[in-house]
């Protein structure tokens, strides 16, 4: 068991990065490159993130933002006089030629002197291969093409083409003026209407309607008429039964 303890006490524990130990144990340039800003959770303990390049602040505290962005290309401005001053000593006291040379062309390019560079541009215009095809076509008949070609015509070719020439100059018949019928008159959707209902312009329905009830049912207005003085009674009463409603009595159950 104290083996594992001592053990486990020799072991370093890794540091995290971003963390206050990480910033801590770095360097002086890289602790400058700390976002300036607070966190937001009232602790008032520094921002552990690293700041955007040319900003003072991380990308979570506005350092995108458009004003952040503007305040990082003046600072940049302001900074080339520095560095043209530290091409300028590299391009002097540089060992290597090919490092003196390529801060040499820095300042130059830095100072508006650059070296001329002709571009060589062909002035004629390529064709597309269809264009290359239909321009190696010459306007020549078919015999001329035949006889360049030393391929001999048959008769009957010689023959077609003549009635195909024939064909072409030959007059052209007028077309014969034919009398066109007469129209029809237009016709209304009401009279269409009109023509299905019988001429009316009446639904059958409406018309229906317009009868008496006596003769559209077949039934006579009064239901004694006909009947025997007795029958009648007994069809009254009857009548007169079915109206009223029954009583109850409601003491009884």
């Amino acid at each position: 068991m104290s083996k594992e303890l001592s053990k486990n006490l020799s072991t370093p524990t890794p540091i995290v990065k971003w963390s206050e130990q990480w910033w801590a144990q770095a360097t002086p340039e890289v602790r400058a490159r700390r976002c300036t800003a607070h966190r937001s959770d009232r602790s008032g303990r520094r921002c552990k993130n690293a700041a955007l390049v040319f900003q003072t602040v991380c990308r979570y505290h506005g350092g995108a933002s458009k004003n952040a962005k503007h305040a990082a290309q003046r600072r940049l401005g302001e900074a080339l006089d520095i560095m043209a001053k530290g091409l300028l000593t590299i391009a002097q006291s540089a060992e290597s030629e090919s490092v003196r040379l390529a801060a040499i062309k820095e300042v130059l390019n830095l100072g508006g002197i650059t070296a001329k560079t002709s571009v060589e541009v062909d002035a004629s215009v390529s064709l597309k291969p269809f264009q290359e095809i239909l321009a190696g076509i010459a306007p020549v008949t078919r015999e001329e093409s035949r006889a360049a070609r030393g391929v001999p015509g048959s008769p009957a070719d010689r023959h077609a083409l003549a009635e195909l020439d024939a064909m072409r100059h030959r007059d052209i018949i007028d077309a014969e003026v034919v009398s066109e019928s007469p129209a029809r008159p237009a016709t209304t959707d009401a009279d269409e209407r009109k023509a299905r209902r019988g001429g009316s312009g009446r639904p059958k329905h409406a018309e229906r309607r317009t009868e008496p009830v006596s003769k559209r049912r077949n039934v006579s207005a009064d239901p004694l008429a006909g009947l025997d003085p007795d029958d009648a009674l007994a069809k009254a009463n009857t009548m007169a039964g079915h109206a009223r409603p029954k009583r109850r009595d409601r003491g009884r159950r």
